[in-house]
């Protein structure tokens, strides 16, 4: 972890100057405040105010993670990976990792809106940790597919298009699988494709083995595409 830590920071710091992360932060701050406000939260249960959450978290991932590797693609740094002491491995890994981290701080100020109801009444502390669980889980999915998709192109624009694109593919796999017949053994498989299938589960409190490993396998399987895609880009 060492010998990432140095492109971790200098990652994380980007995100964090940026007007593409700050940005985001105060968007999905103020979708988050007027949720509440409009009484997303009913009861101190707070699933449904995560939920609202979850797209915003995934479309300011897809564009702040769209300049990653888009960037240095841009600017010829990509050759700089094979003469890099680091392997392309623990680069990828840095990058995603602060993607993760510079959303996952975003998701904890949320733990503001619990706090604040606490003091009026009693709020039920497992939807929000179950909530801020499956948000979490959400930005480790699209950190990986931002990446992915900024490896794709040396334009920014073009990855946000590609990214959208494919969040838009697995959305729609959900919705798919809600309109059919659930006793077809195809529906099954479609829902499992689906990250709100998923999402929502967790966002209930219902822990299944074949959520967790939906949200390891993606990313590590995106990680590992991201890899192949510059191996091949650098060989051609």
């Amino acid at each position: 972890m060492k010998k990432i830590l140095p492109i971790f920071k200098n990652e994380l710091r980007l995100y964090s100057y940026s007007w593409l992360g700050l940005s985001s932060l105060i968007i999905i701050n103020i979708i988050a405040g007027m949720g509440y406000l409009l009484g997303s939260v009913s009861f101190g249960n707070f699933q449904y105010f995560f939920s609202l959450l979850e797209m915003p978290f995934a479309w300011a991932i897809l564009i702040v993670g769209s300049r990653s590797l888009a960037k240095d693609k841009e600017l010829g740094m990509f050759s700089l990976f094979f003469t890099s002491p680091l392997k392309l491995r623990d680069i990828l890994l840095a990058k995603f990792f602060a993607l993760v981290v510079f959303f996952a701080l975003c998701a904890t100020s949320l733990f503001f809106y619990a706090f604040l109801s606490n003091i009026f009444f009693n709020i039920s502390w497992m939807t929000v940790w179950s909530g801020y669980l499956s948000l979490l889980l959400v930005i480790v999915i699209f950190s990986s597919i931002s990446i992915f998709a900024s490896s794709c192109t040396d334009n920014t624009i073009i990855a946000i298009v590609i990214g959208f694109a494919l969040w838009m593919l697995i959305y729609l796999f959900g919705s798919l699988g809600n309109g059919l017949d659930p006793n077809l053994p195809l529906t099954s498989l479609i829902r499992e494709i689906s990250y709100t299938y998923h999402f929502k589960n967790i966002g209930a409190g219902v822990f299944s083995l074949a959520d967790i490993l939906y949200f390891v396998c993606v990313p590590v399987f995106m990680l590992k595409l991201t890899e192949s895609k510059i191996l091949t880009q650098i060989a051609y």
